[in-house]
C-alpha cells in the first residue's frame, strides 16, 4: 500500500536535498 507513492516521496527529498547543496 503506497509503495510507489513511498518511493517518489523518497526520489523528491533526495532531490530537494541536492538543490539546497548544488543550488
Amino acid at each position: 500500500d503506497g509503495t510507489i507513492a513511498d518511493n517518489v516521496d523518497a526520489l523528491l527529498s533526495i532531490a530537494n536535498r541536492l538543490a539546497l547543496e548544488f543550488g
